[in-house]
C-alpha cells in the first residue's frame, strides 16, 4: 500500500537546512521517515527557488533546470 503524505513547508525547510547544515541525507530521512527521492526532490527544488526559479514536476522542465543548476554552479 502506498501513503502519500502532505508536508508541510516548513518540514520541507527544516528538512533541507539539516541536509547543508552536514547531516547526511541518508540520515535526514531516517531521522524523519522520508524516502530519499523525496528529499533529493526537497533539496532541488530549494535549489531552484533560491537560483530565482519556479520548480516544477513536468520531469524534462526538473531536468533542463537541473543542468541549469549545475551551470550556475561552475
Amino acid at each position: 500500500m502506498v501513503m502519500n503524505h502532505v508536508y508541510s513547508d516548513e518540514f520541507k525547510r527544516d528538512a533541507v537546512a539539516l541536509v547543508e547544515s552536514g547531516v547526511t541525507q541518508k540520515q535526514v530521512c531516517v531521522d524523519l521517515g522520508v524516502s530519499r527521492s523525496t528529499l533529493y526532490k526537497w533539496i532541488q527544488d530549494w535549489r531552484m527557488l533560491d537560483a530565482g526559479m519556479t520548480p516544477t514536476s513536468h520531469p524534462q522542465e526538473r531536468s533542463d533546470m537541473r543542468v541549469a543548476l549545475k551551470r550556475i554552479g561552475e
